[in-house]
């Protein structure tokens, strides 16, 4: 699921609440913050069980990562996109993935849709792979 332009936690909680049905989630979150107190999403993603794992990418994924022990949900810093898809070799179908970041593009792209159109050519080639 491309959102890439969700990048504030009020579409991060949206986001969530529009997959409570799904299990096997994967979530990318993180990017260049806009001043978001990082502490606030550990306590929503704390509320979805069904998130399997997230992987933290960017300048704000440095400061969630500090941030680990607060989560339920296990964490992984990958620094990029292309890191969330090569940790996500072993996953077993059905799986979402879902890049709703939380946060700005602008420390790794030009844009949300730059960095949106990157996580849709991945995504094609994992599925295809």
């Amino acid at each position: 699921m491309n959102d890439s332009k969700g990048t504030n936690l009020h579409a991060v909680k949206a986001a969530l609440k529009s997959l409570k049905n799904k299990t096997n989630i994967y979530w990318i979150l993180g990017g260049r913050s806009k001043g978001e107190n990082v502490k606030t999403f550990p306590e929503v993603f704390n509320c979805f069980p069904n998130v399997k794992k997230i992987f933290l990418i960017g300048e704000s994924g440095k400061e969630l990562a500090k941030n680990a022990s607060l989560f339920k949900t296990q964490l992984n810093y990958v620094v990029n996109l292309e890191g969330v898809f090569a940790n996500l070799k072993h996953v077993n179908p059905p799986a979402t993935i879902v890049l709703s970041p939380g946060f700005s593009s602008w420390d790794q792209f030009s844009s949300y849709a730059e960095r949106g159109n990157l996580f849709e050519n991945l995504a094609r080639a994992f599925t295809l792979g």
